[in-house]
This record gives structure tokens, C-alpha cells and sequence, in this order.
């Protein structure tokens, strides 16, 4: 691949070896994320999937800020903003981590439904346990049918958190 004329024909290959053994692989991040300036200046290969994969290997190697940067840029919805959300976690930009969850809820249907739980996840990482109960609660009144709301129901019970209501019916 060294010894082709094209360098955009060597470069795409050796982005795609070198991410394939990225998983917990620090030196290969690296020599991914050096290929993509070039890969980027070419228009067959430029694109969202290569700005996903760029703020990945960011998001990997600990570079949290380039990498929420690079998400914004994608603009792969809704998977940049659980990626946003995750890097502003790992930041401990709680607050602002919520707001950000709390816009994909406003979305509705299977997507509001994570929202909601991922915001108690984020209370828990916070250590908030009042306001992650409460969150949880509310998973269960507003989405009762839910893996979320079940999910839900599970954690509070693990807490020890007396539970009423609920909806209990016999499906043929």
C-alpha cells in the first residue's frame, strides 16, 4: 500500500487496520487518528462516518473536549449526543450532561424513554441518589411499558425504595 502512486488509496486501508485494533489499544488510536486529515481532504471518503469515527478514537484516548467538538461536527443524531452526554460524564459536567439528555427526551417514543433512565444514570455517576430516585420514578409513571421503566423498577427495589402503583395485567 506504501508504494502506491495514490495516496488516498494507501491511507484509507491503513485508517481501517489501525481502528480495527483500536479496542483499549492506545498506540493505534493514535495512528488512526494521524491518517484522517488526509482522509478527510478527499471527498469519497470524507464524510460523517469518518467525523464519527474521529471523535470515537478522541473519545477513547481521553481527549474529551476535541472529541465533543468532533461529535457537534458529525451531527449523527441521536448517537452524537449520547456521545456528547458520556464525554461530558467523563468531564463531570453533570448539569450540563442532563440538560443535553433532557433535549433527546423531548424527542418521544424508545429515545425519550433511554433519556429519561440515562438521566438517572448520570444522578447515580453524580452521586445524587435523591434526585436518581426521584428520576427513576418518574421513568416508571411515564413510560409503565417500557424495558426502561423495568429497568427502573429493578434499581429502586435494589435500593430498598417502597414502591406503589403500578400496572399489572393479564395479556392473552
Amino acid at each position: 500500500v506504501a508504494r502506491c502512486k495514490e495516496k488516498m488509496f494507501g491511507a484509507n486501508p491503513r485508517f481501517d487496520y489501525e481502528k480495527a485494533r483500536t479496542p483499549r489499544n492506545r498506540p493505534f488510536m493514535e495512528k488512526a487518528l494521524l491518517e484522517i486529515p488526509a482522509l478527510q481532504k478527499s471527498p469519497k471518503y470524507a464524510g460523517q462516518a469518518l467525523g464519527m469515527s474521529q471523535a470515537h478514537l478522541l473519545q477513547g484516548l481521553g481527549r474529551y473536549e476535541e472529541a465533543i467538538k468532533a461529535y457537534r461536527v458529525a451531527n449523527k443524531q441521536p448517537d452524537s449526543t449520547w456521545a456528547v452526554t458520556d464525554c461530558m460524564v467523563a468531564l463531570k459536567q453533570y448539569p450540563q450532561a442532563v440538560k443535553t439528555v433532557q433535549g433527546l427526551e423531548s424527542v418521544g417514543g424508545a429515545t425519550a424513554s433511554r433519556a429519561s433512565l440515562k438521566i438517572a444514570d448520570i444522578y447515580r455517576i453524580s452521586g445524587n441518589k435523591g434526585k436518581e430516585v426521584q428520576q427513576l420514578r418518574m421513568v416508571l409513571r411515564r413510560y409503565p411499558k417500557s424495558g426502561e421503566s423495568s429497568e427502573a423498577h429493578n434499581r429502586l427495589e435494589s435500593y430498598g425504595v417502597a414502591l406503589t402503583g403500578g400496572e399489572s395485567e393479564a395479556e392473552e
